[in-house]
């Protein structure tokens, strides 16, 4: 067969600079070698089995050359290596053949010109090989974020003759992907061809990938394939119309581009008008914070738009400022550039470290009073950090969140491989982590198998007690005169307040130890009811965020009144300003020594009991002590004697409807005396706040973390772990002869520990002919 000036490329050298081609004998096929066996007195043999041996390409060629001393030599030394390179023919640049030169080639010199055959042998049976690697994935939203998606430019006109050209759109399109573009022709005079070009980095088109002429105005489609073998950076669509010498136009508008073979409905696909939607801000100080402003696309005003947001909240330390009684959100607004602040989503309430999606609302957009076109986020009272994405769609509907890579979604757990070669290939498998992960499995549909690791487990939880608050820690860190009350007046009159005033100081003695106690000195003027100071502490909240566990909660005090002595010692755990549990002892008689012990739940009085002078007296102290646990509650006081421990306790136990989930953040203790009497000596020795139960997580370090990258190459089976080849990952049983992929599909399934979020997966082959 002769091949006329046939261009052929050797270990990347084109061999065809110093010869022409005359023939090319490459056979059809491989070469069989069939095994027989002869049984018995049979007919014939029976076939053992069949196998391809070696194949021999000879290249035949002249050389014309004035001196053909250094060419041979050139040629020579092109040709000459120790084992096989790629031999690519001109016929097919996208196929190359693993060959070797054979023996030493024929050269029949002449007066300035030679014979030559080359014969290259093909170890591996003469199979072709595709020069371009094939990538197959379980990221189906991969390449979504590169096409266009609607043009809110509105109609386009082009006007001209001599074959009027117009770029009506560009994206970056994958090689080996199939897209289907489609444009509304709106009017035109001529024939209309709808075409698109590979283009270079500055737009420039380059070659022609598919056309397709309509003579009629409406829907225009065309479906190709992204080149593979070609180098370019976009792939653009263009609108040119057959006018010849003749003036002519055509409009245009709706322009888009979608991955497969079909062109849904315009307002199907979604479009995001927001300009940089996707942004990061962080809010520790201001209560009302707006980190992030977007530009809009083009201006909405008086459009009706639908818009949806989606928020990533981590280090979430709660609100800025906890005495407020406005709960945390998110909003946007229609703001700054309109003078009109209105909110263009519902608001996301913000109550812990998550991912919060909000639901679509839909709003007439205001008219711009300047030339600014923006909306703004609102962090609202909000200490943490966001991620952001905002979309904003024309219409009364919002369309469905593509995943991003953050997202598990984003992945699936098939990849289907397609080998369009008529032999079968080895891959080259990746799979990159996203999160801790015990094993890669790799399933495909043969079936075989191939497994890395274990299932192992994640991690393990525990529940453990956590301090809220150790008063003896913290001393003078306190806040004057802030505490809760269920008693702000004298006899209930609001017309008759108590009054918390002067300070608290910590003393020390050789008895007692340490303690806080009243200042009564500090006290100046005239005060008519109750009144002293108090003192305040917030608690610290669990690990995980929480202000609602479990917890117990010990005050141990001293507590002395007589006849003409009275006093009040409020305790009290609030949430923002508001009691939620309150132990009181009180002393309100000025004609006998009495002691009473009160206990609040929220407002409601649940304990009301006189204690026994006999047994609470004033040479001992006294213990209050109280348990949450779920909506079990249980007060408790005891008598304690010295250093000899608790003589007695008084139990009372209540149920709740809603103390499991009910919040507790401050600890406060105000010290009171009476209008005209004298005081009575109170202090607290200790106050201690625990949380308890708190689930403790603890994270098992796995087989494989976020970032790691597994590398299984199934041709020469071995495994390659960020990178570097681990011996270790190659368990006994993998099945690698059933991941030699044939022609056709393959469906890979995979799977990762059980608990484990879904790894990226990429399986790269090269097809293969015989």
């Amino acid at each position: 067969m002769k091949q006329a000036g046939m261009k052929i490329t050797y270990a990347g050298v084109d061999i065809t600079q110093w010869m022409y081609v005359q023939m090319v004998k490459r056979d059809v096929g491989t070469n069989h070698v069939n095994t027989m066996q002869k049984v018995g007195i049979s007919d014939g043999q029976m076939l053992q089995y069949m196998s391809r041996d070696v194949k021999t390409i000879v290249v035949t060629g002249i050389i014309v050359n004035d001196d053909l001393v250094p060419l041979r030599r050139s040629l020579a030394a092109a040709i000459d290596t120790d084992e096989p390179q790629q031999l690519i023919f001109g016929d097919e640049p996208d196929k190359y053949y693993l060959a070797i030169v054979d023996s030493q080639p024929a050269f029949t010199e002449g007066f300035r010109s030679g014979t030559i055959s080359i014969s290259f042998v093909c170890p591996d049976g003469g199979i072709a090989h595709s020069v371009a690697t094939k990538t197959f994935d379980n990221m189906p939203y991969k390449d979504t974020s590169n096409l266009l998606l609607e043009d809110p430019v509105g109609t386009q006109v082009a006007t001209g003759d001599d074959w009027p050209i117009t770029t009506i759109g560009h994206f970056n399109g994958k090689p080996g992907k199939q897209y289907t573009a489609s444009v509304n022709l709106e009017q035109l005079d001529n024939t209309v061809s709808f075409q698109a070009w590979t283009g270079d980095a500055n737009g420039v088109r380059q070659n022609l990938i598919s056309t397709v002429a309509f003579s009629a105005t409406g829907k225009a489609t065309i479906t190709f394939i992204a080149p593979e073998n070609i180098d370019y950076s976009t792939i653009l669509l263009q609108l040119a119309c057959f006018n010849g010498n003749a003036s002519g136009s055509y409009s245009w508008s709706e322009t888009k581009v979608e991955l497969g073979d079909k062109a849904t409905p315009y307002k199907d696909v979604p479009v995001n008008f927001a300009i940089a939607s996707h942004g990061f801000a962080s809010n520790t100080d201001q209560f009302d914070a707006y980190p992030i402003t977007v530009q809009l696309s083009e201006d909405l005003s008086g459009k009706t738009i639908t818009t949806t947001v989606k928020v990533s909240v981590t280090n979430y330390q709660g609100k800025i400022d906890s005495s407020a009684g406005i709960d945390s959100y998110i909003d946007i607004k229609d703001a700054g550039s309109t003078g009109n602040w209105t909110g263009i989503i519902n608001q996301i309430p913000i109550t812990e470290n998550g991912v919060y999606t909000s639901s679509p609302k839909t709003i007439v957009k205001n008219l711009l009073t300047g030339t600014t076109n923006q909306i703004s986020l609102e962090m609202f009272n909000l200490n943490a950090t966001i991620e952001v994405w905002i979309k904003v769609e024309i219409g009364t509907s919002a369309s469905p969140w593509s995943p991003n890579p953050a997202d598990p979604e984003y992945y699936t757990n098939t990849v289907t491989v397609h080998n369009g070669g008529t032999y079968p290939v080895e891959p080259v498998i990746t799979a990159t982590m996203h999160a801790d992960n015990g094993m890669v499995g790799i399933v495909n549909d043969r079936p075989g198998i191939l497994q890395f690791g274990t299932q192992e487990i994640d991690g393990f939880t525990t529940e453990e007690s956590e301090v809220a608050l150790d008063l003896a820690a913290v001393q003078g860190s306190h806040m004057d005169n802030q505490a809760a009350t269920n008693n702000p007046y004298w006899g209930g009159d609001p017309s008759m307040p108590n009054e918390q005033i002067g300070n608290a100081i910590w003393t020390q003695d050789s008895y007692d130890g340490w303690k806080v106690e009243p200042n009564w000195p500090s006290i100046t003027g005239t005060h008519l009811y109750w009144n002293g100071p108090s003192i305040k502490h917030d608690l610290a909240q669990t690990h995980n965020g929480d202000f609602k566990s479990n917890l117990t909660w010990d005050v141990m005090t001293r507590f002395q009144t007589g006849v003409a002595q009275v006093g009040a010692l409020e305790t009290t755990l609030e949430s923002d300003g508001k009691p939620i549990f309150q132990m009181i002892l009180k002393d309100n008689s000025a004609l006998s020594d009495q002691l009473w012990w009160m206990c609040y739940y929220k407002d409601q009085l649940v304990v009301n009991e006189q204690l026994d002078r006999s047994i609470f007296t004033n040479d001992k102290f006294i213990q209050l002590e109280l348990q949450k646990f779920g909506n079990s509650v249980v007060f408790r006081v005891s008598p304690w004697v010295g250093n000899q421990g608790r003589e007695t306790t008084i139990t009372r136990q209540f149920t709740f409807a809603d103390a499991a989930s009910v919040e507790t953040k401050q600890f406060s203790a105000w010290f009171m005396r009476d209008k005209t009497w004298g005081e009575s000596t109170m202090y607290l020795i200790a106050s201690t706040v625990k949380w308890q139960n708190v689930s403790w997580y603890t994270d098992i370090k796995n087989r494989f973390s976020n970032g790691d990258v597994i590398t299984i190459d199934v041709a020469n089976t071995k495994t390659y772990f960020n990178g570097s080849e681990d011996r270790t990952l190659h368990t006994l049983g993998n099945q690698w002869d059933k991941f030699i992929l044939p022609p056709g599909d393959t469906i890979i399934q995979l799977m990762p520990s059980s608990w484990a979020q879904p790894f990226e997966c990429e399986v790269y082959l090269k097809e293969a002919w015989l």
